[in-house]
Order: structure tokens, then C-alpha cells, then sequence
């Protein structure tokens, strides 16, 4: 049994404000991207979770994208850094990306609780089916999960994430908050936690995910 989680890099491009964006962008390639300091030891070719942080405006945007291109040494006023294209299902963040860059009125959504890009396996049952899907990302409160099958928003859902390392699950009551129907297919779920010690082995999880991350990549998060 694996007992490493499998977790996605991320990689952080802090900006004192939006204005300064225009300067990490390019528009080469799919939807274009931003270039990223540092980073040079990621795979071209790799998937990341892309974080920008507006300083000025404490305005935080996540996006998805794959390394395209790396520069490895400095070159004059030229850092050392990655670019990173966006894929093509964040086709409307990098719409309200540009738009708030570039001083438009935009409603930019803030969650809750942080997530972490930890991929999971997790089985539960839809329509008396019994299912076996991975996780997109995770956090205190709930998960978004990759698969093709349908579900309903408002579903009850007993989930069974199988953690790397550890014979006994994690078993989650689940209610389903949103679905994606094309792009990356998927659904988001809310935890309710009814069932003894449920919610403490998930903020231990959500621990050893931000301690494998700052291992494996370097990335402190909150």
C-alpha cells in the first residue's frame, strides 16, 4: 500500500497588485498563461495548481495549468521561471483573470476554507451503483471529485476516502452542492460530519497533505 499521497504542485505567483499582471501573462499557445519565478525543477509537460495572490487588492485566484516552457538561468532582467498554460476548462477564470487585471468590476469567488490539490480514491454508491472515482482537491469542508457519473445537486452521499498508509478509510457524509457537466467532469460536496472522529481525520489528513506539499515542492501553505 502507497503510503505517499498523491499531490499536484502549486505553484504561487504573488503580485503586489493586479496592474502588474499584464507583465506574468502571455497569450501564446491554448488560452495562454503566465510565467511563474522559479519552479525550474517541475517537469515540462507537468500539471500544476496555479495560486495568484494580489497583495494590494488581498484578492486570491486558483486556476489549473501545465508547464509549457522553462527558462533554467537568469538572462539579463529575466528570471529564472516556468510558463504555465492554462488548460482549457479555465477558460472563464482567465476571462475574470483579465477583466479584474485590467480595473473591471468583477465578482471574484472566495471560499471558505482553503483547498489542496490531493488526489484521493474514494468509493461511495449513486442510484444503488457502487462507485469508485478520485478526488480534484480537498479541504476542512469538502471536495470536488473527477468522474463522468451523474449525480444530483442536493444528494445525501456516504464517501469512503482511502488514505495512502492506513487500512481503515475516512467515511464521509457527503451532500452534493454542485456538478460539472462538460469541461472537467465532476461534482463538488459539502462534509457533514455526523459520525464519531470524522472531522478530526480529515483536518489530520488536510495536515499531511500540507506537509508532504512543503516537502515535495517547497510551498508553505496556511
Amino acid at each position: 500500500m502507497e503510503d505517499k499521497l498523491r499531490i499536484r504542485p502549486t505553484v504561487l505567483l504573488p503580485l503586489r497588485e493586479r496592474s502588474v499582471f499584464v507583465n506574468h501573462y502571455f497569450k501564446q499557445g491554448g488560452i495562454g498563461g503566465v510565467f511563474v519565478p522559479g519552479y525550474t525543477r517541475l517537469a515540462s509537460a507537468e500539471e500544476v495548481d496555479v495560486e495568484i495572490v494580489f497583495a494590494k487588492e488581498q484578492v486570491t485566484v486558483h486556476s489549473r495549468g501545465i508547464i509549457r516552457w522553462k527558462r533554467i538561468t537568469d538572462q539579463r532582467n529575466l528570471p529564472a521561471g516556468v510558463g504555465v498554460e492554462f488548460v482549457e476548462s479555465e477558460r472563464h477564470t482567465r476571462d475574470l483573470l483579465l477583466e479584474f487585471t485590467q480595473g473591471r468590476a468583477v465578482t471574484l469567488t472566495k471560499r471558505r476554507t482553503r483547498r489542496y490539490p490531493a488526489m484521493l480514491e474514494i468509493e461511495y454508491a449513486s442510484n444503488s451503483v457502487f462507485l469508485t472515482d478520485i478526488t480534484d482537491d480537498l479541504s476542512r469542508d469538502g471536495a470536488s471529485i473527477l468522474t463522468n457519473h451523474e449525480v444530483e445537486v442536493g444528494d445525501l452521499i456516504l464517501m469512503r476516502f482511502k488514505v495512502p498508509g492506513q487500512s481503515n478509510g475516512i467515511e464521509v457524509k457527503c451532500e452534493v452542492r454542485w456538478r460539472q457537466l462538460d469541461g472537467r467532469k465532476g461534482f463538488g460536496v459539502r462534509f457533514i460530519f455526523d459520525r464519531p472522529g470524522a472531522e478530526r481525520r480529515v483536518r489530520e489528513l488536510i495536515e499531511e497533505v500540507k506537509h508532504q506539499q512543503a516537502q515535495l515542492f517547497g510551498v508553505p501553505t496556511p
